[in-house]
């Protein structure tokens, strides 16, 4: 699968606007910002640095089916079927897997592909497969990452990504990239093949394959990360 060409003036209005957006995201940290300021943070971010627009593609207090529990900070709506719900945390609270189970049941309500979720300053976009579960499609912290991290990164969250196909091709490549997918890979015949020529070319030894992978399995690879048909 060929890596995606991104578009030149998206790459260049983003890498323009992370400076600032570093600024405003410190700014939410040292103040202490709470959900409702952070918003105003991340729908900065939206418009400026990804383009949705305020009117045409953002919904704020979304409610989807009517239930007080099951209302999105914000729902981009983008045409052709594409709805991603953001869920949005004060600033100064760490991101963690109950804020992503939040996410991913307002996505399963939806019916969406993909979901964000943001403090402001960390920022990740994750992709609900059946086939592959979920996938971190990419994710950056703008205060801690470089400038060149940054600007790779957050090109999928942009709204010409999405429509284009980039960030849906960029969760493929993210799948295939999971522990579980590279630990099958490792314990494959060929692989075991190719590490046992290169203990002979090394160290002038034929080693049985099976005591290879035994090695493998026990001490370099978890497990747990083995499809079935590899245990």
């Amino acid at each position: 699968m060929a890596k995606y060409i991104k578009y030149k003036a998206v790459v260049e209005r983003i890498s323009a606007g992370i400076k600032q957006a570093q600024k405003i995201a410190q700014i939410a940290i040292d103040r202490e910002m709470n959900e409702a300021q952070t918003t105003d943070v991340v729908e900065d971010v939206l418009e400026k640095m990804l383009n949705f627009d305020r009117f045409e593609d953002r919904k704020p207090q979304f409610n989807i089916d009517g239930k007080s529990k099951n209302i999105i900070d914000i729902l981009l709506e983008l045409g052709d079927g594409i709805r991603i719900p953001i869920e949005i945390k004060q600033a100064t609270l760490k991101l963690n897997d109950k804020h992503a189970g939040q996410l991913e049941d307002y996505a399963k309500l939806l019916g969406a592909e993909f979901g964000i979720l943001t403090n402001g300053v960390e920022w990740k976009i994750i992709q609900y497969s059946a086939s592959d579960g979920d996938v971190m499609v990419s994710e950056f912290n703008l205060i801690q990452d470089k400038h060149s991290a940054i600007a790779d990164a957050i090109y999928v969250f942009s709204k010409e990504a999405i429509k284009g196909g980039h960030t849906h091709k960029q969760a493929e490549l993210s799948a295939f990239l999971q522990a579980g997918n590279i630990a099958d890979t490792m314990a494959s015949k060929r692989v075991l093949s190719a590490i046992r020529l290169e203990m002979h070319d090394r160290h002038k030894v034929y080693l049985d394959e099976d005591d290879i992978r035994n090695v493998l399995i026990g001490e370099v690879i978890r497990a747990s990360l083995l499809s079935p048909t590899q245990k």
